[in-house]
């Protein structure tokens, strides 16, 4: 007799142990040995596990079974599918986290027709957020596509985690088909109403409790219907964005930034796939702005790239408690993964900024790092001079400016990287290369030339030398290894 054959045996004769999941209580007479253990699989069912073997047949046979036996097991097929796989086997940090739900296993099985399958089944169901008693979004329901599991990932996120891009393809457009079919019906209802619509309408009836969402923008009808097919374009890929493509999950990353964090001591393989990811995502993402024939123009949105998300415009009760927070260029950089910037979006943008800001702050850079360098090299050479109030000659003029010059450089500069390190903490935590070579020279000039000003402030104080320009004893500044080697130093 086959195996599955035993079990629609099981099935049938026990429906209701065929719908109990893996539980985390051991039996009694276990309990004293071990004390302590957690059970790997727990909250997992037999939908989970035929999903993961990818057959089809048999999780047709397991839901249909189950929705034809609704009388003799009632809220079977919803059991079935709100089944929440917590145990410390499909941990995220693990090879075998594949979301909760039977839904995100569905899409990290990379088998869309059983994706299609168990959405179908998970759609047709009424949703009930007072079931949901561990806190998170509902696993059934019409708009069940944009749940989001324990960490606030979405399917998209497990999608761009295990590398699937012909699933993200399939679900992005499945996502979109759903958004667009909720816009026309909210239009037909605004249309019957004669624009005098009861209540602002969202085609959300999920709780959102994981992860970060943008702060969801009121529907804004067309007053021609010459705009419909425009306005549902448009329309579409707003919701789209607030529902999936720029939602946050708990570690404050969004798709792109997730397909970023990508670690050297990954293997060749895995980083490979990483980086195809990485390269599919950005060109998915992009939007044309118009199009000449076979000409195009596309444009990508810099936020979550480059630059930082705004987390003002997502709903976020504790902003004190947040996780680090970068752009995906960020997150490249700070794993050093020189092959990500062989991208051509990424190269591109990088030697935009380049072009634009980085040329300009380099020269700047330079320019001041030469004036430092040519006033520190005439102190030396005029190392047995001191400022001072008695200004016989055009000499003491030239040293009372040149310290002036230094002093004042050397206060600004230290301002400056004040509030620098005050406004980009991660950016001087995570220096390194050029950058971490540039501030410990500045670091270096300061701190030298203020040991150098002491040492000689001291030794003219202490008696040592004079305090004008012309020695009397003998004893000049250059001759004195504590303020000799300081200054050669910066």
């Amino acid at each position: 007799i086959e195996a599955y054959d035993i079990a629609h045996w099981l099935v049938e004769s026990f429906p209701e142990l065929a719908l109990e999941p893996y539980s985390d209580k051991l039996p009694e007479s276990l309990s004293g040995d071990f004390a302590g253990y957690k059970m790997p699989y727990v909250g997992q069912n037999i939908l989970h596990m035929m999903i993961i073997r990818r057959n089809y047949d048999e999780v047709r046979w397991m839901l249909d079974f189950f929705k034809d036996h609704q009388d003799s097991v009632p809220n079977g097929l919803k059991l079935l599918l709100i089944a929440n796989a917590t145990g410390q086997f499909f941990d995220r940090d693990g090879d075998f986290y594949f979301g909760g739900y039977p839904l995100q296993f569905a899409v990290c099985s990379n088998s869309t027709e059983i994706f299609d399958l168990v959405l179908s089944f998970a759609s047709s169901l009424e949703s009930d957020a007072n079931e949901c008693d561990d806190g998170e979004e509902t696993s059934i329901g019409p708009n069940v596509i944009f749940m989001r599991d324990a960490y606030g990932n979405t399917v998209l996120h497990l999608c761009v985690m295990h590398c699937l891009k012909e699933m993200f393809d399939h679900v992005y457009n499945t996502a979109e088909t759903i958004i667009s079919r909720n816009l026309k019906i909210m239009y037909a209802k605004h249309r019957e109403s004669s624009g005098h619509h009861p209540h602002h309408q969202n085609e959300s009836n999920s709780r959102i409790v994981t992860g970060y969402q943008i702060r969801p923008r009121k529907v804004q009808y067309p007053t021609d219907i010459r705009e419909y097919e425009e306005w549902l374009i448009s329309g579409a890929k707003t919701k789209l964005n607030e529902r999936l493509l720029l939602v946050l999950n708990n570690d404050l990353h969004s798709l792109i930034t997730l397909a970023s964090v990508i670690k050297k001591e990954e293997s060749s393989q895995k980083m490979t796939k990483k980086l195809n990811m990485l390269k599919y995502l950005l060109q998915k993402l992009k939007s044309v702005c118009w199009t000449y024939g076979k000409v195009q123009c596309l444009e990508f949105d810099l936020a979550g790239l480059e630059v930082k998300y705004d987390l003002s415009e997502y709903v976020i009760e504790d902003k004190e408690t947040l996780p680090p927070h970068n752009s995906a260029i960020s997150w490249l950089c700070i794993h050093d993964i020189e092959n990500a910037m062989m991208i051509p979006e990424i190269r591109r943008v990088i030697e935009t900024k380049w072009e634009r800001c980085g040329l300009i702050y380099c020269l700047k850079s330079f320019i001041l790092d030469a004036v430092i360098v040519i006033l520190l090299t005439v102190i030396l050479v005029y190392g047995n001079y001191t400022p001072t109030l008695s200004t016989k000659y055009i000499s003491d003029w030239f040293v009372n400016i040149i310290y002036s010059l230094i002093v004042v450089i050397f206060a600004v500069l230290i301002v400056i990287e004040m509030w620098n390190i005050v406004r980009f903490k991660s950016v001087f935590r995570n220096a390194r290369g050029l950058a971490y070579f540039h501030i410990t020279c500045r670091l270096v000039e300061m701190i030298s030339f203020a040991i150098f000003s002491s040492n000689k402030y001291a030794k003219i104080r202490a008696g040592q030398i004079d305090k004008c320009n012309y020695y009397s004893t003998g004893l000049h500044p250059q001759n004195i290894i504590e303020i000799k080697v300081p200054l050669i130093i910066c």
